[in-house]
Formats: structure tokens, C-alpha cells, sequence
């Protein structure tokens, strides 16, 4: 991943793990420019906990998940569907459509 800030002590990132330059062959590296709210999705993913990741249903719906465990009930019972976390490709398509929509309106995110 790439795009994050010079200084790490803001975002509490170790940048040594995140720059391009850095990215092994296995793993793709994601260029997420100025998009830092993108860059935040992206680096919060992981298996431990559910803060700060983003979550989707075969509906379309996202959300980003504010506690170490996402509300799964509150989910199915609002939206009639399952909840289940994002992929990267499916982030990086709603950030996408986000700033799509926000360049429309004439908005930031």
C-alpha cells in the first residue's frame, strides 16, 4: 500500500511495512494516493478483531465497524441479509464510488 503520511506518529502505522518498495511479490501493492481514509480500510484489515474494518452484504450495504466486534444481529435483523467483511477489491470499489459521488456533490468525504 502506498499514500500514507511522512510522519507515522499521527497514524500510529509502522510506514516501514506499508511503503510500496516494501511490498513482497505475494502480496499485491495497492497505490491508494491521497485517499487516506482508503489507506485506513485497507490497513485495518485483519482476523483478530473487527475495529475500524470495513463490512458489506451480497446487497451492496457498507459499513465501517467502530468496535472490536461487529454488531452481526443488529446487521441481519436492519438489512434482512448476512454480514461479513469486505475484501480489498470490494473497499476499494466502494472508496471509489464514494469519492465518485462526492466529486459529483462537490464534497469531501
Amino acid at each position: 500500500m502506498h499514500g500514507i503520511p511522512d510522519d507515522d506518529t499521527e497514524s500510529g502505522y509502522n510506514i516501514g511495512i506499508f511503503k510500496y518498495e516494501n511490498a513482497g511479490s505475494e502480496k499485491p501493492a495497492i497505490d491508494c494516493g491521497t485517499d487516506i481514509d482508503l489507506f485506513k480500510a485497507l490497513a485495518a484489515m485483519n482476523d483478530d478483531n473487527d475495529r475500524d474494518q470495513v463490512f458489506t452484504d451480497d446487497k451492496g450495504h457498507f459499513a465501517t465497524v467502530r468496535t472490536e466486534k461487529a454488531d452481526i444481529t443488529s446487521w441481519e435483523i436492519y438489512y434482512h441479509t448476512s454480514l461479513r467483511k469486505a475484501t480489498t477489491e470490494e473497499i476499494i470499489k466502494y472508496f471509489d464510488k464514494l469519492k465518485s459521488s462526492n466529486d459529483k456533490n462537490g464534497r469531501n468525504r
